[in-house]
């Protein structure tokens, strides 16, 4: 399987929960007041805070896995020269 076939559903929920984070609190951002916030707000602003919060983690694995980690490839550069001496 392509590389590309891999990281399909993780480029596609990326921006679909950036757009729903965004939305949810561009819609509690609308109230004139933060006084007038209810209860239903505030579980509004932690679902925002949520969706961006897994925006960033989509992004950091995206990023791992398009470019790779240079201390996982150094590690298993050591672990290949340990097994070759043996």
């Amino acid at each position: 399987m392509s590389n590309r076939r891999k990281l399909a559903p993780l480029l596609a929920t990326i921006p679909i929960t950036a757009v729903m984070g965004l939305n949810a609190f561009s819609s509690v951002a609308s109230s004139p007041r933060f006084e007038t916030f209810h209860t239903l707000d505030v579980i509004r602003l932690m679902a925002a805070g949520a969706a961006c919060a897994g925006t960033l983690v989509g992004l950091i694995v995206l990023l791992v896995k398009c470019f790779g980690c240079p201390a996982s490839e150094d590690k298993r550069a050591e672990e290949q020269s340990a097994r070759e001496s043996n």
